[in-house]
């Protein structure tokens, strides 16, 4: 895969918020949300993001897709950087670089038909006919799974199956390229789930997709992604294949994670539980962030902080003994 050029990459790339400090109000203090954040993802491949709530991985999705700025650092996407685009180049790219958030229900306008809804993007990109405008959503809503009919039905009418499936229609009718999933099935029921699973594997297939795929569900990921990454305080802690990470995890926070996994066989696997709360961002713990809540923190992790560290070609680790860590 490293003979392929990356459709997108990411260096060191940051999103910042400043927030004034409640002791003393003309004081201001930075939340480092998303911290130097690098990594690649190739064609058609599936990349995941995990991590707790609040590591930073949906912002990185955000900033991503264009809702968010980034603080510093650098999007690359087709082998050139945003900041070196045209503003028809960063338009182009933009359309080719799509989200699907969360909340079925949240993301879509109530006072529209579902046929609006699918349908806008060609408003506001292209210069289509009504009538062809209705031939390309009807045809859109087809290929997730939806009968035509629903094109002329308002979201609260739909499960919320239905309501994510438009919510992938409406991302695709721009012809994306990558496609940013952000928690896409969490709030969904389990048979529902896989549906959704499912008909994403089958897209991808069909039309050449690549998937940043954010969760926390560490089963689902698995299913879906090709790399995944693991996400710590706003930074990227260990990233590499799945089979390598599930199989050969260096990283303690990564051990933990995978630890939580259920399963129906005894895998034998001793259950870790984290001691002591997730340190605040405003005041993030010195040397490795980890350390305050590692059961094999020593000195050297709490005065210094660890670099990343290759495990195997294209598996790394951000620990100071990665290599001691055998999963």
């Amino acid at each position: 895969m490293s003979a392929v050029e990356p459709l997108l990459e990411l260096r060191d790339l940051s999103r910042y918020y400043r927030v004034k400090s409640k002791k003393n109000p003309f004081l201001k203090q930075q939340i480092k949300a998303v911290d130097r954040l690098s990594l690649s993802i190739y064609p058609g491949e599936t990349f995941g993001l995990v991590g707790e709530s609040g590591c930073g991985k949906s912002t990185a999705g955000h900033v991503l897709a264009g809702i968010l700025p980034p603080t510093a650092g650098e999007i690359r996407y087709g082998g050139k950087s945003f900041s070196a685009m045209s503003g028809r180049e960063k338009a182009a790219a933009r359309r080719e670089i799509q989200i699907v958030l969360q909340d079925p229900s949240a993301s879509l306008n109530p006072k529209r038909k579902i046929g609006w809804i699918v349908g806008e993007p060609l408003l506001i990109n292209a210069d289509y006919s009504k009538q062809a405008r209705q031939r390309l959503v009807a045809e859109m809503l087809e290929t997730v799974g939806l009968d035509e009919s629903c094109a002329s039905r308002y979201p609260h009418e739909l499960s919320g199956g239905q309501r994510q499936r438009v919510n992938i229609a409406a991302a695709l009718m721009l012809a994306s390229k990558l496609l940013v999933a952000d928690e896409v099935v969490s709030a969904l029921d389990v048979s529902v789930q896989s549906q959704i699973l499912n008909l994403l594997k089958k897209l991808q297939r069909t039309r050449q997709l690549t998937y940043l795929f954010i969760s926390h569900d560490l089963n689902v990921v698995q299913y879906m992604s090709d790399r995944l990454g693991v996400m710590y305080l706003g930074r990227l802690v260990e990233y590499g294949a799945v089979d390598d990470i599930y199989g050969d995890a260096r990283h303690p926070y990564t051990k933990a994670l995978l630890s939580t996994m259920p399963s129906v066989a005894d895998r034998g696997v001793e259950r870790i539980i984290l001691e002591g709360e997730v340190p605040s961002l405003l005041a993030p713990p010195s040397g490795c962030a980890f350390h305050t809540r590692c059961r094999q923190a020593r000195d050297l992790c709490r005065q210094t902080p660890p670099e990343m560290r290759e495990i195997c070609r294209g598996h790394y680790a951000c620990c100071h003994f990665a290599l001691e860590n055998k999963g």
